[in-house]
This record gives structure tokens, C-alpha cells and sequence, in this order.
């Protein structure tokens, strides 16, 4: 690691839901731990952003249905 930031992308399967970015303060470097939990943070928040939507979906089909 070369760099003071550290840049994940947050994919699901409707592709890109956005990003999560660190940047350290002053001279010090990201640690591995460090990037290893800012990658687990940003598998949870994939993980959530994709339930939030797929319940979306879920209420839009459930009331769809009800209208039927």
C-alpha cells in the first residue's frame, strides 16, 4: 500500500450503488486490519442497500397484487 486513501465500490446486482472511501490523516498508512474492515463495512452496507431495495420490490409487488 502506497497511498493515504482507500476507495471500495459498492456492486450489487443491479450494478453500481455507489462507494465507501477513507482517507488516513497525516503520514500514517492504512493498515491492513484497517482495510480489511472498511472492506467488511462496505459488504455490509452492499448487503443492506440490496435488502432495502429487494422489500421495495416486494411492497410494489404485494400492492400490485392487493389492486388486482
Amino acid at each position: 500500500m502506497d497511498s493515504k486513501a482507500v476507495a471500495l465500490a459498492l456492486v450489487g446486482e443491479m450494478g453500481m450503488l455507489g462507494s465507501l472511501g477513507a482517507t488516513m490523516a497525516g503520514e500514517e498508512m492504512p493498515s491492513e486490519e484497517l482495510v480489511d474492515l472498511l472492506t467488511t463495512v462496505a459488504h455490509e452496507i452492499r448487503v443492506a442497500l440490496e435488502n432495502a431495495r429487494l422489500y421495495r420490490q416486494r411492497q410494489e409487488s404485494l400492492r400490485s397484487y392487493a389492486q388486482q
